[in-house]
């Protein structure tokens, strides 16, 4: 069973926090969606992602310079 007010609560909280879910449409960290490359390079690619980055100003960091560089090596 649902607990409505929990899930009101948890809806308090991701506004408080301005939260974005991550879209998979960047064209420089995603492939092109198809039914298979695309949903299988998620896949991987997530399965992989242990917090990547390095001490300096980059435009990406975390799982976004993970999909850049992978991006980048094809």
């Amino acid at each position: 069973m649902i607990d409505e007010d929990r899930v009101r609560e948890l809806a308090k909280i991701l506004k408080r926090m301005n939260y974005k879910p991550i879209t998979f449409d960047n064209p420089e960290l995603f492939p092109e969606p198809d039914n298979f490359i695309y949903p299988n390079y998620v896949f991987f690619m997530v399965a992989i992602d242990h917090k990547t980055g390095f001490d300096v100003d980059f435009k990406y960091h975390g799982s976004d310079l993970l999909f850049y560089l992978a991006r980048k090596s094809n």
